[in-house]
């Protein structure tokens, strides 16, 4: 039977989005006000992006059609 971790030693899970690893299903199943289409323009603006990846948050609201305050302060995504 493993012991039990003490609080100090459990971490939370991240469990934002990484929008660079996640497929657009991912994305649209994961992020709301997203369907595939968007998320697949946000894959497509992803491999155009340096290295084929987000380095901010910011680069994504070139995507209009998001309300990605909303996205980004509920903590819902990530780009490392």
């Amino acid at each position: 039977n493993p012991a039990k971790p003490t609080n100090k030693e459990t971490f939370p899970v991240d469990t934002r989005l990484n929008i660079n690893t996640a497929s657009a299903r991912q994305i649209a199943d994961a992020l709301p006000g997203v369907g595939l289409k968007t998320a697949r323009d946000i894959k497509d603006l992803q491999t155009s992006m340096s290295g084929e990846k987000f380095t901010r948050l910011e680069q994504l609201k070139t995507i209009k059609r998001i309300d990605w305050d909303e996205i980004i302060s509920e903590n819902l995504i990530r780009v490392e």
